[in-house]
């Protein structure tokens, strides 16, 4: 959160691009990256309309790295699960291959009539 001075707590922060970014740390910390998204959607419209001081920006952009740096931690978590996914499918496809020799499931259930 930006230092406490009179920018900083001017209408452009509470009201504005302030509080959605606040919206978009607090989305972004819950794993709630459709809400991140939207902040981001909605930042985008106010920045098309409005002029953000000096200080008010490095207050943004420390929080857009804190964002970023969640982002990062959600991407590589995301990578490692698919990681473990493929390996525990090799691994699934390697032990009924071994069981079957190589043959479809199908082939090997009883077919009595």
């Amino acid at each position: 959160m930006p230092e406490s001075n009179e920018s900083l707590t001017s209408g452009a922060w509470t009201d504005g691009i302030g509080r959605l970014t606040v919206e978009a740390l607090e989305a972004a910390e819950q794993g709630d990256w459709e809400r991140v998204s939207a902040c981001y959607d909605a930042r985008r419209a106010w920045f098309a309309h409005n002029v953000v001081m000096p200080n008010l920006a490095h207050a943004l952009l420390a929080m857009d790295e804190a964002i970023m740096t969640r982002a990062r931690v959600a991407q590589a978590a995301l990578h490692q699960q698919l990681v473990d996914a493929q390996a525990a499918r090799s691994r699934w496809k390697s032990y009924f291959s071994t069981i079957m020799d190589g043959r479809p499931v199908g082939e090997h259930l009883d077919r009595r009539s």
